[in-house]
């Protein structure tokens, strides 16, 4: 339920990058509010049902039972297979400050936001 909140406020924020190109912003904002009013009506049903019944605890601990035991499947993935020595390399040569490597990684993220925003511009 904290996600549903959580979310209405993510997606009325994106809703305001389209704010320079009007008919943009307007379908929007209109389909954001549409999912605000979605995620809230979630919460005012759910809550209070879920506060006198405890379905969702109930539910929750059932599901929880049923996969209890059993064996688990590892994710391998192949974003982290490919930066993994990369930024092994960079935390040696940097000596694990954390300090530095925070800075760096910053740096790396601006850039590669910023190589995004222009290569996919519309």
């Amino acid at each position: 339920m904290g996600a549903n909140i959580g979310s209405s406020v993510t997606n009325t924020l994106v809703s305001m990058g389209h704010i320079t190109r009007k008919e943009e912003f307007k379908r929007a904002l209109a389909e954001a509010t549409v999912h605000d009013f979605f995620n809230v009506m979630c919460v005012i049903i759910l809550l209070p049902v879920e506060m006198a019944f405890g379905y969702l605890e109930w539910l929750s601990q059932y599901v929880a039972a049923v996969f209890e035991g059993a064996g688990g499947m590892k994710f391998a993935s192949p974003i982290m297979m490919a930066v993994t020595p990369a930024v092994d390399l960079l935390l040696d040569l940097m000596d694990n400050k954390g300090t530095l490597s925070l800075i760096v990684a910053l740096v790396f993220m601006y850039l590669s936001l910023t190589i995004l925003w222009t290569l996919f511009r519309f």
